[in-house]
């Protein structure tokens, strides 16, 4: 299990062997305590042969890859303003970041290949929505469903609302064409998504 810690540790990763609950931390920055650093990490995903683990860092506008057999850092790759939540493509073949502050999802190969031919390593889908916070992958790897806070409701909303609740989104994104092909509206302040098929 990998988990953010922040406090007495500043701001690092946590790895728990649930086995035996031993841990043992990855330091990401000499930050002080409790203010998530440069970095201020996020969340995390890995990949299914539990050799890598990305952290988004909505601070420094990066995810980094560590490697598991090492504990190390091995890859700090830009991404788009604020990143918050990731998921990985069934294939572990790319790591998909919704990004708050650009409403984009940026799109990270993992292949360590692709590093070395020098193809590009990131593409973005621009123009998610309001706010991406929350994504989401298909089992068959065709869509993403990303959730939009619109927390200062740039979309208008299709439905009446009462009071200040001002309604969420989620975009559906073809990811074969890297488009959205949907917005639908939910309610106030979309943070989470989850795809169940």
């Amino acid at each position: 299990a990998y988990e953010i810690t922040y406090g007495d540790w500043s701001s690092d990763v946590c790895s728990s062997d649930l086995t035996d609950f031993s841990t043992s931390l990855i330091q990401l920055n000499n930050q002080p305590p409790g203010t998530g650093g440069v970095l201020l990490p996020y969340q995390t995903v890995m990949t299914s042969d539990n050799r890598f683990v990305y952290v988004s860092c909505p601070k420094s506008n990066e995810v980094l890859e560590i490697r598991r057999d090492s504990m190390t850092v091995v890859r700090r790759v830009p991404v788009g303003q604020w990143p918050l939540i990731m998921a990985l493509a069934p294939d572990d073949g790319h790591v998909y970041v919704a990004n708050r502050n650009s409403n984009s999802v940026s799109v990270i190969k993992t292949d360590v290949y692709v590093w070395e031919s020098g193809d590009s390593l990131v593409t973005t889908i621009p123009d998610v929505g309001p706010g991406p916070h929350g994504i989401d992958i298909t089992k068959d790897g065709r869509y993403a469903y990303v959730s939009c806070e619109n927390v200062l409701s740039s979309i208008p909303p299709h439905h009446p609302t009462i009071g200040s609740k001002i309604p969420g989104y989620v975009a559906v994104i073809d990811l074969w064409y890297k488009s959205v092909i949907r917005q639908i509206e939910v309610g106030a302040f979309a943070a989470g998504v989850a795809v169940v098929e």
